[in-house]
């Protein structure tokens, strides 16, 4: 099976902007170099175990890496892919065997059916027949008159309008309760005890920063995320401020991943960007670069409130 026509526990492999986009939400987490390569080999060969000497011949090829360079990259897929590290379900590891990616949880992409043939001379062949129209007797035709014309028009433009703005309403508000959905999911999926603390509340005008976690992460954490991007939200609230837009930044540590999620709302309405950041404790300048790139990027597409 081809890596991109297949679904894994709902996530689908985008493989020319090198992420997993959720079927359901939307949500896209983006993949590394080497993790894409390894997640193409297991889709590929779903079902059958691979060894550590396959898979590292074929995903990093003649290079030299260390040991841990392969149980690394198979934790992040799995933290990508809601996989349980202890359960296992999606992504196995066979005891001095290797790896196996489960072939049920590979499931086909389903495809949207092909539209039907229309045959445009048969319907230019038979008049329409409406309420509106009967159809006509040659030895008596009637013509329809003109003033009787403009009002069904008209009647027929609202009722699309209407339609237009009802599905507008319909889709504005899935997208809110999907959104609402996921953050609930998060937080109650692991454990009851996850809370949210305030981080730094003076220091910016324009920007609110919360933290998640249980309460034993609070007390054993050692990683100050604000310390790291202290400068670079300087320089953000900078910008806000002239924009009369304000933020608000919630995020998660775990061992490799930093889970970063911005709100960003004016008067005319909000904007929501969420990013997984994987080995993010390796070079504080690239996770600053980022940072800064993807927030201006989520900046430039808020509308501009008229004075």
């Amino acid at each position: 099976m081809e890596p991109s026509e297949c679904t894994i526990n709902h996530w689908r492999l985008d493989i020319a902007s090198a992420s997993l986009i959720h079927q359901i939400t939307g949500e896209q987490r983006r993949l590394g170099e080497y993790q894409l390569r390894l997640l193409t080999v297991f889709i590929e060969h779903a079902g059958e175990i691979l060894s550590r000497d396959q898979l590292t011949q074929w995903v990093w090829a003649r290079r030299i890496i260390g040991n841990n360079s392969l149980p690394n990259a198979v934790h992040a897929l799995r933290v990508a892919l809601e996989d349980d590290g202890k359960q296992q379900r999606i992504i196995k590891t066979i005891t001095r065997k290797g790896y196996i990616l489960e072939a049920e949880f590979c499931q086909p992409l389903e495809k949207a059916p092909e539209p039907l043939p229309v045959v445009a001379e048969k319907l230019q062949a038979e008049p329409e027949i409406t309420p509106e129209r009967l159809p006509e007797r040659e030895e008596t035709p009637v013509p329809v008159p003109v003033e009787r014309a403009i009002p069904v028009t008209k009647a027929r433009a609202t009722a699309s309008q209407w339609q237009k703005t009802g599905m507008i309403i319909l889709i504005t508000a899935l997208t809110t309760l999907l959104l609402g959905w996921g953050w609930k999911t998060w937080l109650m999926k692991e454990d009851d005890a996850v809370v949210m603390r305030s981080i730094e509340e003076n220091v910016y005008s324009n920007i609110r920063i919360f933290e998640l976690a249980d309460s034993q992460a609070f007390e054993e954490s050692k990683d100050d995320l604000h310390f790291r991007l202290k400068n670079t939200l300087y320089r953000i609230n900078q910008t806000l401020k002239g924009r009369s837009i304000h933020m608000q930044i919630y995020y998660h540590l775990s061992e490799m991943v930093l889970n970063y999620t911005i709100v960003l709302s004016n008067s005319c309405g909000k904007r929501q960007l969420a990013m997984n950041v994987y080995q993010w404790r390796l070079n504080a300048d690239q996770l600053n670069s980022l940072i800064y790139r993807e927030t201006e990027r989520k900046l430039n597409e808020m509308d501009v409130c008229a004075s």
